[in-house]
Order: structure tokens, then sequence, then C-alpha cells
């Protein structure tokens, strides 16, 4: 993707309000490299033709528009999630949000009336079959199961809010790319219903879901993205929860923004990364805290991510390009073989780009 280094304020400004036309709060700090607008990008060549076959696999042909988008809507209906075992929950909630999110990408890209209309579409029916009264819109039967009630599994293996923040984020993006308010407006219903069921639980999202909350709280970045274009407190209110409950007195698992200035390799932070340091939720955190300096202007949390970039890409570098072994930071750098997850490649980039996007 082509990107401009900003030759001044004004400029910078410029560009930044055309991109926004969205959005009713704009960043305080604004990125140091602008990029170009996606409808105005041609990429040829080899990697061109490469994404073309992609895209028309996983969104233009009549299986990705059936069978694919079939399988990913029917965990709604369903609801395998909580009711295949009760004690402890999966993580299909996922698939609707990354399916969609995706094709609102390709759509930004392609400008394709047909993915468009594939887009909205699906998105309605699928708002008006499984969009409860109250907002709420999961896999999980329970809206309220946040947590594994498994004895031998303590807080592993809930993805309740993990699923949701795809599935809102989704809709967000389809909203930014169409300019369809009812997605927007079925995003805000949903994390609505999530708030105010956090605030009767009195519970936090880093105690929720799995791997010491790293799941739930990857809400961040949608919930940042949401509050821009509302300005609704109480959503930059939860997203400091969330970061604050990174710098816990007592230094409890994760706590990113506290272990980022320690001397110490993200894997040997607490001595079992088995148990807490998965590397893709770990990384979509990252961003999301990428997102909070954008709004808040908190350069300590800005610090914080970069130091970690740069303990990843010292310690869990990979054979493949990628950091992490297997979805979980082992000290990657250190084995002389790798495996490695495509998510954990793909949050890898994300993170570098964001941290591109706003140094420069």
């Amino acid at each position: 993707m082509p990107y401009m280094k900003n030759q001044g304020r004004l400029f910078c400004g410029v560009l930044l309000a055309c991109q926004a036309v969205f959005a009713s709060v704009l960043p305080n700090i604004p990125n140091e490299v602008t990029q170009i607008e996606q409808a105005n990008v041609a990429i040829g060549g080899a990697v061109g033709r490469k994404m073309t076959a992609l895209f028309q696999s996983r969104f233009m042909s009549d299986e990705a528009r059936t069978v694919i988008y079939d399988e990913a809507e029917n965990a709604f209906k369903t609801h395998f999630d909580d009711q295949y075992a009760p004690t402890f929950g999966w993580w299909q909630g996922e698939y609707w949000g990354k399916t969609m999110l995706s094709a609102a990408e390709v759509y930004s890209l392609t400008k394709d009336e047909s993915l468009r209309r594939f887009l909205l579409e699906k998105t309605h029916a699928f708002l008006a079959a499984y969009q409860r009264a109250d907002g709420y819109l999961g896999t999980y039967k329970d809206p309220k199961f946040l947590k594994s009630r498994h004895e031998k599994l303590h807080s592993q293996w809930c993805w309740n809010i993990w699923g949701r923040k795809y599935t809102i984020w989704a809709l967000y993006e389809i909203y930014r790319q169409t300019g369809d308010r009812v997605c927007l407006e079925a995003a805000v219903k949903s994390l609505d219903q999530m708030l105010d069921m956090m605030a009767e639980m009195r519970t936090r999202f880093v105690d929720t879901g799995s791997f010491y909350g790293l799941p739930s709280c990857s809400i961040l970045k949608p919930l940042l993205l949401l509050y821009r274009h509302t300005n609704e407190q109480r959503y930059l209110d939860y997203a400091r929860e969330i970061v604050d409950g990174w710098r816990r007195e007592g230094n409890p698992a994760p706590n990113l923004l506290v272990n980022a200035f320690s001397e110490h390799p993200v894997a040997d932070w607490y001595g079992v990364p088995h148990e807490w340091a998965k590397a893709y939720e770990f990384m979509s955190c990252l961003e999301g805290l990428v997102e909070f300096y954008r709004v808040t202007g908190e350069r300590s949390v800005l610090d914080a991510v970069e130091r970690i970039w740069d303990k990843l890409a010292r310690d869990e570098a990979n054979p493949v390009g990628t950091v992490a072994y297997f979805d979980h930071f082992f000290n990657a750098a250190r084995m002389t073989n790798g495996a490695s997850e495509p998510c954990d490649s793909t949050h890898w980039i994300r993170v570098s780009r964001e941290l591109f996007l706003v140094t420069g």
C-alpha cells in the first residue's frame, strides 16, 4: 500500500479531513504518514494477479457467497459456541466478523458493485435474524457466559467477547465503506448492550475470556473507533479501564504497560508463556493501544508498544519471516525451526503498519 510522508501540518490536516468524512471526532494525534485512499490505488504484476485470484475465490465466487458465508452465519443460528460444551466456550463467533470485515476492505479497494450489494443484503438479513431486541448479537446463547466454568481450565476457553468484537468491528467497517447507517446503528446497539451487561455484572474485560483477558481486551480498537464516530464518553471510559488493567499493582499477567519497560523478553515475563502469551490476541491488543494513543495522546502508551515491538523483533523472529512459535511467544528466535499461524503473520504486519503510520 503506498504512503505519503507529511510535509506540513496543514497538508496533514487536509488529508485527515478527507479520510474522516464519516467521523464526528477526529484523532487527537494525527498520523505522521497518511495513506492514499484505497480507491485510488491499483496493484498490478504478480502481487496484483494473486490478489485478484484471492478476491475472486473468497469474496466474488458463488462458493464464497453461499458455502463460506453460510458457515460463518451458522454459528449464530446454532449457538454452537456454548451449547456444544456448556462448561466452556468456542470461538466460531469470530467467523462472520472476519468474513465481512475482509469483504468490506476488498470493496474499498475494488469498488465492485456486486460486492457492495452482497455486503448490505447479507448484513441486513443477518441483523434481522439474529440481533436481539436489547442489542445482543453473538454466538453464545447465554450473553453473560464470559468466563470458563470448567474447573481445570480456569480462565481458558471462553471467547464470547472476542467473537462479538469481530461482529461489531465488521458492522462499523461496512458502515465506513458504504455509508449504511443500519450497520452503524447495529454496531452501537450491540456495543451498548455489552457495556450495560458488563456494568450490571460488575466485571472488567481483563477478567473475562481466555489467556488473562487478552482476547476480550482486544475490543479496545473497535471500541475507540466507535468512540470517534459517536463521541460517547463511556466508550472512552471503558477504553481507559482496559488500558489501566495493563498497569496494575502487583504485576498480574499480562500487565503490558508495565512489562514493556522491563529488560525481559516477552516470553520470560511470567515463566509460563503457554498459559498467557497468545501471540495473535496479544498483538491485537497492541493495535488497540496505538489507537488509544491516537485518541488520547498518552505518549507512554505508544512508548510501551514500541518497546514491545522491539522485543518481538529481537526475541520472537522466526524462520518464516514473522514472529512467535505456533501462536505463542516462546522466544522463537532461539529455535531452530518455525511454526507460524497465519493470524500471527497478519497481526505482526498490522502492528508494524500502525506504528509506521503514527511514527513515520
